[in-house]
């Protein structure tokens, strides 16, 4: 006899240092914004900058026995980093945008957040808008070759 309940459900177990970092924030982010009567995310952010910059350089790490800057500055000082150098490659700075086909408008423009601006390519073609992950957007006339 088939069962009716479905696919078999798969639970994945997860307790690895990254969840137990989320942790530590969920518990201590929610009580201090509210002591501090923090209700927007513009106001929360520079809180949340200056909480993680103390918490690296003053709060040591229990598996580690030191704090997490110190054991950052050791490890380049040690060379042992993982971290490698941006390619030299012209397209790098699009590889983490997120790209979007846009067709230029019958007035000859896009819309690039609430503005509307001018290409220089005929109505109706089409470009591509790349939103970067640090904010700008730039506008490219095809989309990237690998």
């Amino acid at each position: 006899m088939k069962s009716s309940l479905g696919p078999p459900r798969i639970f994945i177990c997860r307790s690895g240092k990254i969840d137990r970092e989320h942790q530590f924030w969920q518990g201590r982010l929610p009580p201090y914004f509210a002591s501090e009567k923090i209700t927007e995310i513009e106001v929360a952010n520079p809180h949340i900058d200056a909480l993680r910059a103390h918490h690296n350089a003053q709060e040591v790490h229990r598996e580690l026995g030191q704090t997490p800057q110190r054991a950052w500055d050791q490890t380049w000082k040690e060379k042992r980093s993982t971290l490698r150098p941006t390619p030299r490659c012209p397209w790098w700075i699009y590889v983490w945008s997120v790209r979007t086909t846009l067709n230029i408008g019958p007035d000859g423009r896009v819309p690039i957040g609430t503005q509307r601006l001018r290409m220089e390519r005929p109505p109706g073609s089409r470009v591509v808008l790349c939103l970067h992950p640090d904010g700008p957007h730039s506008v490219l006339a095809a989309q990237p070759d690998p």
